[in-house]
């Protein structure tokens, strides 16, 4: 009852200040069901109003340690999921990723934490509905170092979480 009475007292002062209500969608991918998958950071969503909910908190930052590298995966920070990568050798030098999933991320195009990582994968957003997202069903990684040998494999299956939210807007 007490999030009812919250929405009207938002809904009031929102239409008194010339802004709509409406349904906002937030939508990400989770590692978190892999095995060998760590939770290294929360999701943090960097522009303001998008996914302002309360069932919206997850994951944002995962990794993958082993003996040579750390492989880091990141999610985004917008409404709309996103796959980004990169993969480190413990001395901190970058090393490489061959995947069919992943491509490479040209720095130039990329803002924010985006340019932080090194390779992206294909998520093709629709009208936010689940059936309009494409992703990879599985990631299959091969990591290599500066000479090309082949420190490790990974495998990840991500999977789709969406939550709607009442959210509003300036009209």
């Amino acid at each position: 009852m007490l999030v009812i009475r919250l929405g009207f007292v938002l809904y009031l002062a929102c239409a008194s200040a010339a802004c709509g209500p409406y349904i906002g969608t937030c939508a990400w991918l989770d590692l978190t069901e892999n095995e060998a998958v760590r939770v290294a950071g929360p999701r943090v969503v960097t522009e303001p109003g998008e996914c302002d909910c309360l069932r919206c908190a997850a994951a944002g930052q995962f990794e993958i340690r082993r003996a040579g590298y750390t492989l880091e995966f990141w999610n985004g920070d917008r409404w709309y999921p996103a796959l980004l990568a990169r993969v480190r050798g413990n001395d901190g030098r970058t090393l490489t990723l061959r995947s069919d999933q992943l491509h490479p991320l040209v720095s130039t195009s990329a803002q924010g934490k985006w340019r932080e990582f090194d390779y992206y994968a294909d998520v093709v957003n629709g009208a936010g509905v689940r059936d309009q997202y494409r992703f990879p069903a599985s990631v299959v990684v091969t990591v290599a170092d500066q000479q090309g040998r082949v420190l490790g494999t990974e495998h990840v299956v991500p999977r789709l979480e969406i939550r709607r939210h009442l959210a509003f807007d300036s009209l």
